[in-house]
């Protein structure tokens, strides 16, 4: 089943396409093991980006693999089943990805923050 995984962070939509591996599809809410899938090669076009904290993290620098390392903190946020591919979003409860007034917490390294 073509797969399409999806972390939307830093107002950035990082994606990758996968033939999903396994007989079953997991559910929203469960947990996942992202960093299994690049190792197994079934993510085989990952290229990691890394980010930039703004006030709350100001200081940090965190990767997507950083973002998404522990298993238990990386979640399915949502699933979007199409005709001929399931969207498949991911999402971090370690970080925060914008504070309570809607401003990103994060930039992407390398871009200028919004003014």
């Amino acid at each position: 089943m073509k797969t399409r995984i999806m972390f939307d962070w830093a107002g950035n939509i990082y994606d990758w396409y996968i033939d999903w591996p396994l007989p079953f599809f997991p559910s929203k809410g469960e947990t996942f093991n992202f960093l299994s899938f690049i190792e197994a090669g079934v993510i085989s076009d990952f290229k990691d980006v890394r980010f930039v904290g703004r006030w709350r993290y100001d200081g940090l620098e965190k990767s997507i693999t950083g973002m998404l390392q522990n298993d238990y903190h990386t979640v399915i946020g949502n699933i979007n089943w199409g005709a001929t591919c399931v969207e498949m979003e991911l999402a971090t409860t370690l970080y925060l990805e914008r504070d309570s007034s809607g401003n990103l917490l994060w930039e992407e390294k390398g871009q200028e923050a919004p003014i």
